[in-house]
C-alpha cells in the first residue's frame, strides 16, 4: 500500500514539473510589448585622453574653452589634443590661477596676466594666492594682502595698522596697546566667503573685520590638523584641507569631512 502511495506522488510531482514550461509560456508569451528595447551602445563617460608630459604638471587652469598647464618651468596650452609650449613663461612660475576673466601667473619674479598670448608682469613681488573679493581682484603676499586698481596693486592695511581681537589689549577709549604690530601673515591662502575676506594661516583661518585680524572666532571649533593645504569658497561653505581631514566652515561651525573612501582631502586646486 506505502508502496502505491509513493508511486501515485511521484507521478504527480512529474506532471507538475513537465506541466510548467508549458504554464510559463502561456504566461510570459506575450507576442506584443507596450515598450521598446533600448539599444545598447558604448558608454563613453569612462573614454578619456592621456597626454604625456616630459616632467609632472604642477599647475592647471582653464580660460575661454582653452586649459593652460605648468609642467617644469614651462606653461603649455592644449591645442586639437597636444600640448603647445607657449614662447615665454615667466621666471620661476610657481601657480596658474584664473580670475575676473583672466589667467594668472604667480611666480618667482612677480605677478603676470596673459595678454595677447603675452605674460605682462603686473607687480614685481612674489605672491602666493589670489581672489575675486566684492568684484575686486585681491592679491597675496605672505605678509599682506592687495587690491587691483587699474593695473596697480594697492595695499589694503588701514591707515596706522591693523588692530587685534583680543579685548585684552583694547582700553576704555576704544584704542589698543599692542606689544608688538599685528601681521596678517604667514599666509598660505585667501578667499572671499559671505562677504568677508579670509587668509589661511599655517594650522588656522583669520578674517578681516575692517581693521581688525580675527582669529578669536569661538563658535569656529578646531581644524583637523594643524598642517593646512588649501582652501576654497564654494557657496555657503568654506574647505580647508588638512593632512588628515577636510575642515567645512558654514557660517560660523567649523566642522569635519573625509572622502568617501575614509581618506582625507589635501589638495583642493
Amino acid at each position: 500500500m506505502k508502496t502505491c502511495q509513493n508511486l501515485t506522488f511521484a507521478i504527480l510531482v512529474s506532471l507538475v514539473l513537465s506541466a510548467t514550461p508549458l504554464l510559463a509560456e502561456d504566461l510570459f508569451g506575450v507576442s506584443s510589448h507596450l515598450w521598446k528595447p533600448v539599444e545598447d551602445v558604448v558608454y563613453l563617460q569612462e573614454v578619456s585622453q592621456k597626454i604625456a608630459t616630459e616632467q609632472p604638471v604642477q599647475s592647471v587652469a582653464a580660460l575661454n574653452g582653452a586649459c593652460y598647464f605648468l609642467s617644469g618651468d614651462a606653461i603649455y596650452e592644449l591645442k586639437e589634443g597636444s600640448a603647445t609650449r607657449m614662447p615665454s613663461t615667466p621666471r620661476g612660475t610657481k601657480r596658474l590661477l584664473q580670475e575676473d576673466g583672466r589667467l594668472w601667473a604667480l611666480a618667482e619674479s612677480g605677478l603676470y596676466r596673459l595678454g595677447n598670448e603675452t605674460w605682462r608682469m603686473i607687480d614685481d613681488r612674489e605672491f602666493v594666492d589670489l581672489c575675486m573679493h566684492l568684484g575686486v581682484l585681491h592679491a597675496a603676499t605672505r605678509e599682506d594682502i592687495y587690491r587691483l586698481e587699474g593695473d596697480a596693486l594697492v595695499d589694503v592695511k588701514p591707515e596706522g595698522g591693523w588692530l587685534s581681537s583680543d579685548i585684552t589689549v583694547v582700553m576704555e577709549d576704544g584704542s589698543q596697546v599692542l606689544a608688538d604690530p599685528v601681521r596678517l601673515g604667514p599666509i598660505h591662502r585667501i578667499d572671499s566667503y559671505s562677504g568677508t575676506l579670509y587668509a589661511l594661516r599655517p594650522g588656522h583661518l583669520v578674517l578681516l573685520d575692517g581693521r581688525i585680524v580675527n582669529k578669536d572666532i569661538i563658535d569656529w571649533g578646531a581644524m583637523p590638523s594643524p598642517t593646512t593645504r588649501d582652501m576654497l569658497a564654494l557657496g555657503s561653505r568654506l574647505f580647508v584641507s588638512t593632512d588628515k581631514g577636510l575642515a567645512v566652515l558654514r557660517g560660523m561651525a567649523l566642522t569635519s569631512l573625509k572622502g568617501a573612501d575614509g581618506l582625507p582631502y589635501e589638495d583642493l586646486t
